[in-house]
């Protein structure tokens, strides 16, 4: 009963991945309500949307709480989270490949863009091309967004 409550879709606690796994929902900063007042944001439209700070900390603690009882007890739990989250957790390396398993347009856009950067770096270190050749070609270097 309380991991069905933390796999509720209502908290936004878990990104939607394709195969049903979990994954912790990207948090942005201006989306929150923060228990401080005096920290500065970002004025946003519609002031219900917020999710409170404290609340989304808490279920997030609280699943910790039930995961690593239930590993020292040796009981089944229904949180099924994505092996990329386990990762996380226990401070593997992560590489782009690992962000496309958990949402593909963003991996394959990240994956692009690392594409953009290896160019940029292969006309920088070409020797044979003068400084203004150079400027130019990387300037011709284009990337479009896919997932806004």
């Amino acid at each position: 009963m309380v991991a069905s409550e933390m796999k509720n879709p209502e908290h936004s606690l878990w990104k939607n991945t394709a195969n049903n796994l979990l994954y912790p929902s990207p948090i942005d900063p201006y989306d929150l309500k923060y228990p401080d007042p005096n920290k500065s944001k970002k004025k946003l439209v519609n002031q219900e949307n917020k999710r409170d700070f404290e609340k989304f900390q808490l279920i997030f603690r609280c699943a910790g709480t039930l995961v690593a009882r239930s590993i020292l007890d040796e009981r089944m739990v229904d949180l099924p989270f994505h092996s990329v989250f386990w990762d996380v957790i226990l401070e593997k390396a992560l590489f782009l490949e690992d962000v496309m398993k958990i949402d593909p347009v963003v991996g394959e856009t990240l994956l692009r863009l690392q594409e953009i950067v290896n160019k940029k770096h292969e006309i920088e270190k070409d020797q044979t091309l003068p400084p203004v050749e150079k400027s130019k070609k990387i300037q011709e270097l284009t990337f479009k967004v896919n997932f806004f």
